[in-house]
């Protein structure tokens, strides 16, 4: 499997994250890119054997003009099994998400920071991102623990691209 290091910058869409100033000034100077199976196929996919060198060439192309810039997509739920609830406290609303920095798509995959370890059957190793959060206003911490558990949430990523191999197995 091939990788990319990439997340510099992992903001969760709660109901207030759009007002963040933070957040908006690093979005707001990232480049959007459409699906996340798009990006990784164009950066690094697998060519197939009838273009083989055209294939390469473009996917060489591509990732001169994505490496070291800021990219900016949303994840939508079908995608945010990587999530799932950290330590919460009820009664001020704070909570952690607990986040697998781990991205699929074809033989690739964004992570944050190359993986330097892998267990006995070659999967990455990877340690949570920890994600401070607060209940969004009107919403309680078990509504929260539904929407995590049901995968209903979605998450906006800000993100710098650059290119990694693959851990030894």
């Amino acid at each position: 499997m091939r990788w990319l290091m990439a997340v510099v910058v992992m903001v969760p869409v709660l109901a207030q994250a759009d007002v963040d100033p933070r957040f908006a000034k690093m979005r707001d100077v990232a480049e959007k890119i459409g699906g996340l199976s798009e990006f990784i196929d164009n950066y690094a996919g697998v060519c197939g054997p009838l273009m083989t060198a055209q294939c390469e060439e473009k996917r060489k192309e591509f990732r001169r003009g994505a490496d070291g810039k800021k990219h900016y997509m949303i994840v939508t739920e079908d995608s945010t099994n990587v999530l799932s609830m950290g330590d919460a406290n009820p009664i001020t609303g704070e909570f952690i998400l607990n986040m697998t920095p781990f991205f699929a798509a074809g033989e690739s995959a964004i992570t944050h920071g190359a993986p330097t370890k892998t267990d006995a059957n070659g999967n990455a190793i990877l340690p949570f991102i920890r994600i401070n959060a607060k209940v969004p206003d009107g919403w309680s911490m078990q509504l929260m623990n539904r929407q995590v558990a049901a995968r209903a949430l979605r998450l906006q990523l800000v993100f710098t691209s650059c290119r990694s191999a693959a851990p030894e197995r």
